[in-house]
This record gives structure tokens, sequence and C-alpha cells, in this order.
């Protein structure tokens, strides 16, 4: 005996019902799209902020780091590095006052005076992390640096000494997000920077993953729901439902690659929500689909009914012989044969009119014992000398008919 909870009065209104239907939905909706945007926001904050280690010498070196792209599956990035000379190093026209050597990632560059200083495209490697721990892989990628003064002339005393540098970083790739790190080392009189970046997914990365994983695994579940009732409980269902299985075989891989970021087949994403629910499927639609097959029995051939037996066909309503007085209750019964007396030749006809009633006494030249007898549903016919057919009713059978 199951639980039964009163509804209240104002459930019974359809109109108040939907109602409260539609301020839930909108509800789970927009908590949905909160908790998105929230994260969004966090993310585009974290990434979009530029992060600065800065100095205090106002001569120095000012070096924008900006990641153009982070491959994560084959561990590698690519950024691109913006100086630019400030303070002394910087003349009216932005241009290198000062020769300087730049020493990254173990890469000598010579920059000369009197033109800009160019910008580097480099290829840095990741490390740490792994594809298969996908959507919780993190890596971290490190890049070495420093400025000295270049040897201008031959007695040149400043060849060698230090340049600070001013480091921003500016990340704006999608899905991923950086924490900076910056070491200096000041070892043999020269300054040098070690810019270590440790990256992550993103949060809305981490959500956006989770929901397409529970999805997957819901629908997986509807089908071990619909295995259950239709095996067990012999739930008949339409041909239209069969392909359902089928359909979600296909969607599945579809939804896996739809991740942000995801490697190839085998990560961590995959063992927790793609290979079980896609297995669960695989079983459940053989299963649907080969209880259907069994469950199928051949209907018994048609057999078509035998023809129904002639009935004797009755004289056409138009030959048929008038009644007397040519009006009367017309009747449906089967017409039984009558005598026509015409003098000396007798014939035989059908009579449409068997109950007719006769209110006088029958007069026939014939004598009444040669004719046969009638049934209750019969009577004679004989013509009289003026032309008229008159009924003959057998006294036994019309008791109020018999000769006085």
């Amino acid at each position: 005996m199951g639980l039964h909870i009163p509804r209240p009065a104002f459930w019974q209104n359809t109109l108040i019902r939907r109602i409260i239907l539609g301020f839930v939905l909108a509800a789970l909706v927009g908590i949905l799209l909160g908790t998105s945007a929230g994260l969004f926001s966090q993310d585009i904050t974290r990434e979009g902020a530029p992060w600065e280690f800065p100095v205090r010498d106002t001569d120095h070196i000012a070096t924008e780091i900006s990641v153009l792209s982070m491959d994560l599956p084959n561990r590698r990035g690519n950024v691109h590095l913006a100086f630019e000379p400030q303070g002394r190093f910087r003349d009216e026209a932005g241009d290198l006052t000062a020769p300087l050597t730049a020493i990254i990632e173990g890469q000598i560059y010579n920059f000369t005076t009197s033109i800009p200083m160019r910008g580097l495209d480099l290829t840095v490697p990741l490390a740490g992390g792994n594809p298969r721990s996908f959507p919780y892989d993190r890596y971290y990628w490190t890049i070495r640096m420093a400025f000295r003064m270049a040897v201008s002339s031959n007695n040149d005393s400043t060849a060698g000494t230090p340049v600070p540098m001013n480091i921003t970083l500016d990340g704006t790739v999608a899905n991923v997000k950086f924490d900076v790190d910056v070491l200096t080392s000041t070892q043999g009189g020269h300054i040098r920077y070690a810019l270590t970046v440790d990256i992550r997914r993103t949060s809305l990365t981490l959500f956006f993953t989770g929901f397409l994983l529970t999805v997957m695994w819901l629908l997986s579940l509807t089908m071990v729901i619909l295995v259950y009732q239709t095996v067990f409980n012999n739930r008949e269902i339409p041909p239209q439902l069969l392909t359902f299985g089928t359909v979600l075989l296909f969607a599945f891989p579809a939804l896996r690659n739809s991740l942000p970021g995801v490697p190839q087949v085998g990560c961590l994403a995959d063992m927790l929500g793609f290979f079980w629910p896609l297995l669960l499927v695989a079983l459940c639609t053989c299963a649907i689909l080969y209880h259907w097959l069994l469950s199928w029995t051949q209907p018994p051939p048609k057999v078509e009914p035998p023809p129904a037996p002639s009935t004797s066909t009755s004289t056409p309503r138009s030959s048929r012989a008038p009644m007397l007085g040519g009006q009367g209750e017309k009747s449906d019964a089967m017409s039984v044969p009558v005598t026509v007396h015409d003098d000396s030749k007798l014939t035989q006809m059908h009579d449409p009119y068997p109950s007719f009633p006769s209110r006088t006494r029958p007069f026939s030249t014939a004598s009444s014992t040669s004719l046969p007898s009638v049934r209750r549903d019969s009577q004679r016919f004989m013509r009289t000398q003026d032309g008229y057919i008159i009924p003959e009713i057998e006294s036994d059978v019309y008791p109020h008919h018999r000769q006085h």
C-alpha cells in the first residue's frame, strides 16, 4: 500500500499548476546559467588580468609574455615575447639607446641601438602532468632569461652589466588557467629570471565535463530500466523505440568528443563516464532487440468465411397480385403458393400478403374438400366471376369464419 500524500486545493487548478512548474523550471535554468556565468567570470578574471613582476629600478627592459596557444595533449605551447626599453635605455622615438644581449632558454639574441627591439616567438615544452588525467591534468613550463649590456667598444667598462627586467604575463587561452611564479638569481653578479607557469583546466571546463558525463550515465540507466521492464515485465515496446539504444551508441562518441580540450580515447573522463555507459547501452540494445525477435510469433493464416447460402427469390413487387380493394398493410413474410381459379384453369402464384384477414365467406366453384390443407401463415386465393381475388380461409384456423 503506497503512501498517499494529499495535494493542496490550488493544485487542482491547471493554470496555477502550469505557472508553478514554469517558475520551477525557470529557477533551475537560472541556477545553471548563473553558476556557469560565475565560473566563467572567475576564469576570465584570473586569465585576462596580466600578471606582473614589477621592478623598482626605472632603467629596465619591460618584457611582456603572451601565451598564444597551449597544446596540452602534445605537451607544448606557443608564446610571444615583446620587449620595450624603459628609462635610460629608451630614446624619444622609443628605440634602444645601448646595445644589449639577451639570453633566453640558452639562446643568445643581440639587440643593436637606434632600432626597435624585435619580438620573439618561442615554443616551450610542457612538463609534468599526463593527458590521461583529463580533466584533472596539470602542467607547467619555465622560461629562463636575462639581459646584460653588450660590448660597444674595446674600452667599454659596462659590458656584461645585468639589466633589470619587468615581466608581465598575459594568458588568454580558452579552457586553461595559469598560476605564475618568478624566481631571481644574482650569482656571479648577473641577474637571471626564471618564470614558472602552472597550467590547469578552468572551472567551467570541469563543470561542463561533469555535466556531460552525468548525462551519459542517466541515459544508460534509462536503457537499463527499459530492458528490465521489457524482459521481466513483458512491456510492449513500440517499433519506434527499438532504435533508441542504437541512436545512443552513435551519440555518445559525439558527446565525448565535444568535451573542451579532451585528448584521445583512454583518459580519466572516459573511465568515469564514457566506457561504462557505452557498454551498458550496447548490452541493453542487444537485449531489447533479441527479446523483440524471440517473442515474435507467426500470425495464423487468414481464413475467408464461406459464402452465405442463397435465399429463395420472390416475385417482384410489381408482378404480385393486387390485394382485395387495393389497400392494406404490406408484409415482408415469406410468400406462399396460392391457387387462382380462372374458370377452368388454375395457376400457381406467390402471395405477397399471407396474413391478410378475410371478413366474408369465400366463394368457390370448387369443393373446399378438394383443396389441400394450408398452414397458419398461408391461405388460398380464387378469382370470382367478377374478376376479384378473394382469400379462402380454413375454418379450423379461423373459427369465426365457420359455416353456420
